[in-house]
């Protein structure tokens, strides 16, 4: 029994050096773990499927930790699209246990059966509640039934479902025309392109930097000629790579965007901002985390604590997918932001004034930009920077802008940016 359980470990994550490449003859494993939970998540909207997404759900954990750590995807070690790829993955065998271990599937707001409302679940919150389905779900086309199993798999925020937070999330103000379909696909795309740039000019600029802008990877501790320079110049790169995660966060989900609203014909309403425009000025901790970033932070202490340690194990299986290890800084670091929102809220409790204006921005500028430069410090050691969206040869920044400006910059670089430790 032992030696079957060490098997099927093996299998699903393998060592690093056991890794075999993906190829075309191997593709259907994608095949094979797509159908599978997208089948799993349809039936969650299906009355009476318990036990049957019992049984399916061991097979999708399986088939979707073998496809994430299994397998070589890149020719050149693109550690962040791995990362990203590997966060993906746990989140998507989190989707499966909730699916698989819901008594009554997956309900939306007002549900008590599931399938009685097919409109989008976000519209349930950003739109006027809608009218239920009148056919019975045993009715559905095997279409619908896709769709269906889709908008599950990507309900991340629970923005309109039962397991969410419901009208309790708040969801980022709309800057987009969302009673014009065509003029949102307009300027969703225009979004698009803007943050492509954005992350082509911050992975490009990083590329620059010795160490760190290669696959292997470096410190971001190993610059400037004193403490005062090696600490301000960490801080800068923290930042700058601070950045590039929301860039590439907002770029993704506005082509994700434009697969749901332009091909699938999904209300513009039901893709509503993901991140806040607010989060870089956040003001408190609690702002931060529980309104510009993401919507998770609800609750007592005890599940304040379980949710950021939870995102700190998320984090250290994600660097797994590099193929270089893994450390503990990213659940340090997640388990010390329960301190401060427990601060923010003693600090209420004795003064009845909340944690805000600049002071409570200093504040929360210590808390993301001093302490979060040890989980940066650790993806870039992983080689987390040298990932880029396209090849070299397409990159507007390398071919167009970077001759111009490197002679410029090339002595800041000599000067401030050689390793010196």
């Amino acid at each position: 029994m032992v030696g079957l359980v060490q098997g099927l470990v093996n299998y699903c994550v393998p060592r690093p050096e056991d890794k075999v490449r993906m190829t075309l003859g191997r593709s259907p494993h994608i095949i094979a773990t797509f159908l599978t939970l997208v089948t799993l998540a349809a039936l969650a909207r299906q009355p009476g499927t318990r036990f049957l997404r019992l049984a399916i759900s061991p097979f999708a954990v399986i088939l979707t930790l073998r496809l994430t750590y299994g397998f070589v995807w890149w020719d050149i070690p693109l550690n962040s699209i791995s990362f990203v790829a590997g966060c993906y993955s746990i989140l998507m065998i989190m989707k499966v246990l909730q699916l698989g271990l819901s008594p009554n599937g997956i309900l939306k707001l007002g549900e008590k059966v599931p399938g009685e409302i097919t409109v989008p679940a976000s519209d349930l919150v950003v739109r006027d509640p809608p009218k239920r389905a009148v056919r019975a779900p045993g009715s559905l086309t095997l279409v619908e039934h896709f769709l269906s199993g889709l908008e599950v798999l990507t309900c991340a925020r629970g923005i309109g479902w039962e397991f969410g937070s419901g009208t309790k999330i708040q969801i980022p103000p709309e800057t987009r025309d969302v009673s014009d379909t065509s003029k949102f696909l307009r300027q969703t795309c225009q979004s698009a392109a803007i943050h492509f740039l954005y992350v082509d000019l911050i992975v490009v600029f990083i590329s620059l930097v010795p160490g760190i802008g290669t696959p292997d990877g470096g410190s971001i501790f190993v610059f400037g000629q004193n403490t005062v320079e090696r600490y301000l110049i960490s801080a800068l790169l923290h930042f700058i790579t601070s950045l590039s995660v929301i860039y590439k966060l907002q770029f993704v989900y506005n082509l994700v965007t434009l697969i749901g609203v332009g091909l699938i014909g999904q209300h513009p309403t039901s893709w509503p901002p993901v991140i806040s425009t607010t989060v870089i000025t956040s003001t408190s901790m609690h702002s931060f985390w529980a309104r510009d970033w993401h919507q998770a932070i609800f609750g007592p202490s005890g599940l304040i604590w379980g949710a950021f340690l939870a995102s700190g194990v998320l984090h250290v299986w994600a660097l797994y997918v590099t193929g270089r290890g893994t450390d503990w800084d990213s659940v340090i670091y997640f388990g010390l932001q329960p301190l401060a929102l427990i601060a923010e809220r003693a600090w209420y409790r004795v003064t009845k004034r909340r944690v805000g204006g600049f002071f409570g921005w200093i504040w929360t500028w210590l808390w993301i930009q001093v302490f979060g430069q040890f989980l940066t410090n650790s993806w870039h050691r992983r080689g987390f920077s040298s990932g880029r969206l396209v090849r070299p040869a397409f990159s507007p920044t390398r071919n167009f802008l970077l001759p111009k400006v490197l002679p410029y910059i090339q002595p800041i670089l000599q000067r401030y940016f050689t390793p010196t430790a």
